[in-house]
């Protein structure tokens, strides 16, 4: 639970946020590789783009959040997500 809810995991979110702005702009699916290049060290899969794409919409149109509040929690569950917390 540290790891969704801790003050640090919710920095380093924000600030991997705010990298993907500055290295690849507002493009969605140009943010959503480099966040996968940087925290899986791999190429999303069409499926993941097709899902990540839909889960930044979902966060923008059902719970109402702004941009930059979708994409920290984005950023957010790939900092958690398997691929970044173990390795194989």
């Amino acid at each position: 639970l540290g790891l969704i809810n801790g003050e640090f995991s919710r920095e380093q979110a924000a600030a991997l946020t705010e990298r993907l702005k500055r290295e690849v702009g507002d493009d969605a699916e140009q943010r959503i590789r480099r966040a996968w290049q940087l925290t899986a060290q791999r190429e999303p899969s069409a499926d993941d783009l097709a899902r990540d794409r839909k889960l930044i919409a979902q966060l923008q149109a059902d719970d109402g959040l702004a941009a930059d509040a979708a994409w920290n929690l984005y950023c957010l569950m790939c900092l958690n997500a398997n691929e970044f917390l173990y390795v194989d």
